[in-house]
């Protein structure tokens, strides 16, 4: 496993509290791209880091390129380890093998760093199942811990166009002591694939801090008209045609009474990243 930083564990600039239990979060991407789900992340390691309650790490399930060298949030230094998936349609003998090969290695390095750190949550953010990996640790007895997966909407959907894998992502989620899902629809969507988990399902909404639109005292801020009308309604996040811009304001119009008066207006701003 390897470390952006060797000298230095990973979840914050500064030392980790060792005295603390470890949460390590798993992602199958460097926190430096930009998108909602490491947006997510970020936030949770900025409150666990401020809590004080476990000490975040951070796993990347691929190899390190040279892009993520170095983190410029300066936030966590990452550990690589490539975790695969048993399943490749393309290459199902060798997907298959090479999980099975290397298996007894990425147990053995996920073992060392667990009882490094004193892991006691895994929580795989956008899970694949590459994420058995931690199903045979607790298997093996190997980690005590919990795993935690959490979902958040394109991984769902993922899962469910892969043919011919329903039965390892059941026993995927079977095996989960926690499934985190960002609606409700979401949640009625991953029980489809296992209806058994129900009840180890916890739906949370995602949410904006405020705090974080708030201008500065240095900060110069353009001035922001507002409709005069009753009813205000604001999407804050990346308008993009992947995520459907579209249908989120055909939703916007339909919050509307029928013949209500109906004004657009648009203003872009762009806050500078915590």
């Amino acid at each position: 496993m390897r470390s952006n930083d060797s000298r230095r564990a990973s979840g914050s600039h500064d030392t980790p509290d060792q005295a603390l239990p470890g949460w390590l979060f798993v992602l199958p991407w460097s926190l430096r791209h930009v998108g909602g789900v490491n947006e997510v992340v970020k936030a949770l390691f900025v409150q666990f880091r401020n809590g004080r309650v476990f000490t975040p790490h951070l796993l990347v399930a691929a190899e390190e390129s040279e892009s993520d060298g170095s983190d410029a949030l300066e936030l966590v230094s990452p550990y690589h380890l490539a975790l695969w998936s048993p399943v490749n349609h393309q290459r199902p003998f060798r997907a298959l093998f090479s999980f099975v090969l290397l298996l007894p290695y990425r147990c053995w390095v996920m073992r060392r760093f667990i009882n490094q750190h004193n892991i006691t949550i895994v929580n795989t953010h956008f899970p694949g199942l590459n994420s058995l990996l931690f199903v045979a640790l607790k298997k093996l007895k190997l980690f005590k811990g919990k795993i935690i997966l959490s979902f958040h909407l394109s991984d769902v959907r993922g899962a469910q166009a892969a043919e011919g894998r329903e039965r390892l992502w059941s026993v995927l989620l079977r095996c989960a002591d926690h499934i985190v899902v960002v609606s409700a629809d979401l949640a009625k969507e991953v029980l489809a694939l296992d209806p058994t988990s129900a009840a180890k399902m916890t739906t949370i909404y995602n949410g904006v801090d405020l705090a974080l639109f708030a201008r500065g005292r240095d900060e110069p801020c353009a001035p922001f008209s507002v409709p005069n009308q009753s009813k205000i309604i604001v999407s804050i996040g990346a308008f993009i045609p992947r995520i459907g811009t579209r249908c989120t304001r055909s939703s916007f119009w339909s919050c509307f009474a029928s013949g209500a008066r109906r004004t657009t207006g648009t203003s872009w701003r762009r806050w500078p990243r915590s």
